[in-house]
């Protein structure tokens, strides 16, 4: 399902058409040596191409190999990656950073598969072969120009929560032509690291389909299929009586928030753990001019054309404490209780530490499941950051807080008393999250 533009406010992807490096492989070596891994080597080349056309090599047959670099930013390491290929002529294997992930045969057929999201600078290698035989499809004889390379549009997204990766609608028109019966079959996919359900709304123009729930396991593919609806007066599309589609392209003008960063300062001034806000962030504000397209009133695209700040942002600051505890430095042991609704599919996702300094237990569940106070306290922040989405901070004495983070809605104001095991908060997946969870 290849998209008209690159950012959308759910699903961002990236364009990895244009410049790659190619190299041919006629005595099919490449496997063996490894070229795979990165290479410096090759001539520079247009995707998507064939190289019959673009490297004078009309007649050849054989292996060749494609290779480039992408950025994944360090706030996006949440999400997991979705390579989409819409043809490569003929037989397909890909690599990410030397890990082989895919493998395709079928000229006219697109393919996609899923990775991990890590920062930093990755590469992508695809091996084609272009090469035709008794086996191949077609085959040896046939009047069929045999092309090879990446032919169509390769591209990238990143994926939160559950994503549609593909639809297809499938319909029966009555024996009148007045009516159609209608279902959607939908291909999904749950990024996260909890099982996670979410609405899911399927329309056709102002006739709606379906409109419920779906719930899809951690990390897997799911594919689902509407009841089928009867719809009734349709009007039939013909080469005479064609549907026509107001298409709209305008430049507009309009304040946009400018983000402001979190940044982190580590004290051994404090316990490790302890979280104090130094700054308060405050979004910046920007006059941005934009091309925006629309199709029957529908926004496509929109692409910037000049952002000017008028108010840079402030960037938030907290301080984090890093002294170990000693049992010199130990307070009374206290005893907290678990600080959610006791509810199925509720489990520990991520501990302290974490094996990626995680300073935090997150504990996934369903979406709107309560969010207890661990201990009792005082409130002492209730608000929205773009790590921690809606939280809530809560004072229990002796230097002791809990933070509980990415609420859906928070139940509680600042300065309220709370108790252990009162209901303060609703789990949700604000700010910088991939889940459902607290």
């Amino acid at each position: 399902m290849r998209r008209l533009f690159n950012q959308h406010k759910i699903r961002k992807s990236i364009d990895l058409n244009g410049r790659w490096s190619f190299k041919l492989d006629p005595d099919n070596i490449g496997r063996e040596e490894g070229w795979w891994k990165p290479w410096s080597d090759g001539e520079d080349v247009i995707v998507p191409s064939c190289w019959n056309n673009e490297l004078g090599l009309l007649n050849y047959e054989g292996a060749a190999w494609y290779q480039r670099e992408f950025e994944i930013a360090k706030e996006e390491e949440a999400s997991i990656l979705f390579f989409e290929f819409d043809s490569v002529m003929t037989n397909a294997t890909v690599w990410i950073d030397n890990t082989l992930k895919c493998e395709h045969y079928g000229a006219f057929t697109g393919f996609n598969f899923t990775a991990e999201a890590k920062a930093g600078t990755h590469t992508i290698t695809v091996y084609v072969d272009n090469i035709f035989d008794k086996q191949s499809f077609p085959q040896k004889r046939t009047d069929w120009f045999n092309y090879g390379g990446i032919a169509r549009d390769v591209s990238l997204s990143k994926l939160y929560g559950i994503s549609i990766l593909d639809n297809h609608i499938v319909y029966t028109l009555s024996h009148d032509f007045k009516s159609v019966t209608v279902h959607a079959e939908l291909e999904l996919f749950n990024a996260s690291k909890c099982t996670e359900s979410s609405p899911l709304t399927v329309a056709i123009g102002d006739v709606e389909i379906f409109n419920g729930e779906v719930m899809v396991n951690a990390r897997e593919r799911a594919l689902f299929s509407t009841p089928d609806v009867v719809i009734d007066n349709v009007e039939l599309w013909d080469t005479g009586s064609p549907k026509l589609y107001t298409v709209v392209a305008k430049t507009e003008t309009y304040l946009s928030e400018v983000p402001f960063e979190n940044i982190t300062i580590e004290s051994d001034s404090y316990a490790a753990g302890k979280t104090i806000l130094k700054v308060a962030g405050k979004p910046g504000r920007a006059d941005v001019t934009a091309r925006v397209e629309y199709i029957d009133g529908i926004e496509v695209s929109r692409t910037i054309l000049s952002s000017n700040v008028l108010e840079s942002p402030i960037n938030e600051e907290l301080i984090v404490g890093t002294k170990k505890v000693t049992s010199s430095t130990l307070k009374p042991s206290v005893s907290m209780v678990w600080p959610l609704e006791r509810v199925a599919r509720s489990y520990i996702s991520s501990y302290w530490g974490d094996g990626r300094g995680h300073k935090g237990l997150d504990i996934c569940a369903p979406r709107g499941t309560q969010v207890h106070a661990a201990l009792g306290g005082t409130v002492t922040k209730v608000t929205y950051t773009n790590d921690y989405g809606y939280h809530i901070v809560i004072n229990h004495g002796n230097g002791m807080q809990t933070l509980y983070a990415h609420n859906s809605s928070n139940a509680v104001s600042v300065g309220q008393k709370v108790s252990a095991g009162e209901t303060i908060a609703y789990v949700g997946r604000t700010g910088d999250a991939s889940g459902n969870h607290v």
